[in-house]
Parts: C-alpha cells; sequence; structure tokens
C-alpha cells in the first residue's frame, strides 16, 4: 500500500504519538495493551515516528517495563467496553480519534453506533490506513458534518439511548 501523508498542524500530527505508543507496545515481548494493528498502520503510512523525541529512546516505566501511554489506553479501553457492557445500545463518539484502533480492541456489539470524530483531513487520513470493522455499526464522520456535531441528530428515535 501506498501512502502520500497529507499536510498535517501539528495538533493533527499529534496522532502519531498515542498510534506509536500503541504500535511500540505490541513490539515488546510482553505487550500491555498488545494492538499490532497499531504497528500496521504506523508501517503502512510510512511516518517516522523519530520525528518525536519521545520514540528517539525508548522510553518504558523502569518499574514495569510498559509506556505509560499503552496504560493508559489499556484503562480507557477498559473504562468504555464496562459502559458497553451495561449499555449495549449506547452510542459511543471518540472524538479526536486519529488513527485510534480503540474499536477493534473493544469489539463492541453491533448494537452499539460507534463514531470516530477527527479533523476532515484526519479523517480521509483514517480512511486510508484503518480498515472498516466488520459486523458493527461504526461511523466515521467529521466535525463540519451536520449532524455529527452540531447537536441535531438524524435518527430523533435514539434521545434516549446512553
Amino acid at each position: 500500500m501506498s501512502i502520500t501523508l497529507p499536510e498535517l498542524t501539528p495538533t493533527q500530527e499529534s496522532l502519531f504519538l498515542t498510534l506509536g505508543i500503541s504500535a511500540l507496545d505490541s513490539r515488546l515481548p510482553r505487550p500491555f495493551l498488545g494492538d499490532p494493528m497499531a504497528d500496521e498502520i504506523v508501517r503502512a503510512s510510512g511516518y517516522d515516528l523519530r520525528r518525536f523525541a519521545l520514540f528517539r529512546s525508548e522510553r518504558l516505566d523502569p518499574k514495569t517495563k510498559v509506556f505509560s501511554g499503552a496504560v493508559r489506553a489499556k484503562r480507557v479501553d477498559e473504562v468504555v467496553a464496562r459502559f458497553v457492557a451495561a449499555h449495549p445500545e449506547a452510542v459511543v463518539l471518540d472524538l479526536g480519534t486519529g488513527l485510534d484502533t480503540r474499536v477493534f480492541r473493544i469489539d463492541p456489539p453491533p448494537t452499539v453506533d460507534w463514531y470516530d470524530i477527527d479533523f476532515p483531513t484526519v479523517i480521509d487520513l483514517r480512511r486510508q490506513l484503518v480498515p472498516e470493522r466488520e459486523g458493527g455499526s461504526s461511523r466515521r464522520g467529521r466535525p463540519d458534518r451536520a449532524g455529527l456535531a452540531g447537536g441535531h441528530s438524524r435518527r430523533p428515535a435514539d434521545h434516549d439511548r446512553p
């Protein structure tokens, strides 16, 4: 796959920080988060993680031998997984989703509506690098689209969903 990365603002480019942490974690002998898809996405993007000082020296927590960002991602995964288990018809908005693969790690039931929301440039990049999730209700949105960020639901009957 040949990808040409778009011009990203520093804010948008920061998506490679979180993705890179997940990718490097997956390369460890005993990964904490265990997200090999993140590593596949980094490799497919051709992005040089060493552009960030964090990745010039593989900084692991000296006590746990894991990346603190992987610990944070795992904790958020656990919170979302518990919420989705308690509310199997929930609507999840992954704001600032970047190239995150949380929806694959959580693997919510098809009754959950999952929206990946980010800048238009990032969503376009996401479409190139992150596969569509099969068997689930997952949508990719941009803040400039009415109904996703405008506060108006296209499905008024869903107003009682968590």
